[in-house]
């Protein structure tokens, strides 16, 4: 568990530790706020098709070799990332960073392989408590890196706490007991990937080509025909990438539909914030036109923003993972995406001094990481031990392809919603966005209050 968690930990910093540094980059590499998204988004695109790739093989070869595999993939991007001189490089290099996307879902599978029944419950929540505490040092350290080293190194030290967490994998994490035969949905996978792309790249080049001109909206329509296609075609093969079988049992289904919602709100309103509070209130950005809104913060203390709420969602998620033991984990999963919407929500409303948008971050923190334990704890009922990889894998997909939408849509609003005479998003970009995660996170409660009991109930 020491071993999981800390690869937990330090996957989670690399992964999400650029995320004050957005602003940054976008000057660096003399690129849009759209396309700087992408550094994001890039990765989430193919995290969203490795995960259950990952977990398939993990079920098949071998949970720990498949762990390392992942961490190895990641490392190789992270060290690429630090040679990056443009952002299509660094685009490449998170891209490669996604392939490693499968460390979260199967540290959960190896957990239910190795833990007895009645300490599966604490080993989530001590999982999903390293993923917290490894994004609170992200916030926590990212700005200070990149204000006194340069972006680079936030990858660099990522790429050391890596290496680090391959070499204990390869040392004491145990070969897992349960492996099924499968052939991998290369098709599958691939179309998926593109359907996904075509819904992005309309979302990046909305404002540019304009919302209903012919480009942008035959790539919506590719998108929504390729992602049918990929139903249809799951549907028939012999070994899918996604059991849309598995999907129908009606704990399965409610739990990765609300996935797909909670995922749209975790990535999306730390970026929101942390570009909040990193705008300079009162600049002048063009005749007659100044930016009205933000702290002029440094990424050091956009960062610091972010900590609060994170700490307060790793002491959650140890709760959460406590009370699945006992009780069903929907009600807690509820209660805390309900309380991270109005979080969302306060921030929508008050934003004009430090505390209320620090107060409003608090409530928003709780999300990543306690739905991370109880959604979990979810799928690892409804299964059995030899598809627990593949069903993580699934729902990982659905969490990563709404953590795709939701950073794009807000990017897109951002983009879209401007002060006058400028490309610079206004307050009222600020104010939809908030507006709308709180939707999606309400969305996502309630659909996970209606996840019945079948789960429980099985022999």
């Amino acid at each position: 568990m020491l071993a999981i968690g800390f690869a937990v930990g330090s996957f989670t910093y690399s992964q999400v530790a650029i995320v004050p540094a957005l602003p940054i980059l976008r000057r660096d590499l003399h690129t849009t706020t759209a396309w700087a998204t992408w550094t994001v988004t890039a990765y989430l695109l193919v995290a969203a098709v490795a995960m259950p790739i990952s977990g398939k093989l993990g079920d098949q070869f071998g949970k720990k070799r498949v762990f390392v595999m992942s961490q190895a993939f990641f490392l190789l991007g992270l060290l690429g990332a630090c040679a990056a001189t443009t952002i299509g490089q660094l685009i490449a290099c998170r891209l490669v960073q996604g392939l490693g996307g499968g460390v979260v879902p199967l540290s959960f599978a190896i957990a239910r392989d190795e833990l007895p029944k009645e300490r599966i419950g604490v080993g989530i929540g001590i999982i999903s408590m390293m993923y917290a505490l490894g994004t609170t040092l992200s916030f926590a350290a990212s700005g200070l890196l990149v204000d006194h080293f340069g972006w680079r190194a936030i990858f660099a030290v990522g790429a050391i706490a890596v290496g680090i967490a391959v070499a204990l994998a390869v040392m004491v994490i145990p070969h897992s007991p349960a492996k099924t035969w499968s052939r991998v949905d290369v098709l599958g996978a691939t179309v998926l990937g593109a359907s996904l792309v075509c819904v992005l790249l309309a979302l990046t080049q909305g404002v540019p080509w304009g919302w209903l001109s012919l480009r942008t909206d035959s790539l919506f329509a590719a998108g929504i025909a390729s992602f049918a296609g990929w139903v249809s075609l799951e549907r028939r093969t012999a070994f899918p990438m996604v059991d849309v079988k598995m999907l129908a049992k009606r704990a399965l289904l409610v739990t990765n539909v609300a996935t797909v919602a909670m995922g749209s709100v975790m990535y999306a309103s730390q970026i929101l914030v942390a570009s909040f509070v990193e705008a300079p209130r009162g600049m002048p950005v063009a005749v007659g036109s100044r930016i009205n809104y933000g702290f002029g913060a440094s990424a050091a203390i956009a960062g610091l923003y972010l900590v609060p709420g994170t700490i307060l969602g790793a002491l959650t998620a140890s709760l959460v993972g406590l009370a699945s033991r006992r009780h069903d984990p929907k009600w807690a999963l509820a209660g805390t995406l309900l309380v991270g919407a109005g979080g969302m929500l306060s921030f929508a409303l008050w934003h004009t001094r430090p505390w209320e948008v620090l107060l409003a971050g608090l409530a928003i923190g709780l999300g990543p990481a306690a739905t991370q334990a109880g959604i979990a704890g979810l799928i690892t009922r409804a299964v059995e031990p030899d598809q627990t990889g593949t069903a993580l894998g699934m729902n990982a997909v659905m969490r990563v392809v709404g953590n795709v939408i939701g950073t794009q849509c807000v990017a897109a609003i951002l983009a879209s919603v401007t002060i006058a005479h400028t490309a610079i998003a206004a307050e009222e970009a600020f104010v939809a966005c908030g507006a709308m995660l709180a939707g999606l996170a309400v969305s996502a409660a309630v659909g996970i209050l209606f996840v019945g009991h079948e789960h429980q109930q099985r022999a």
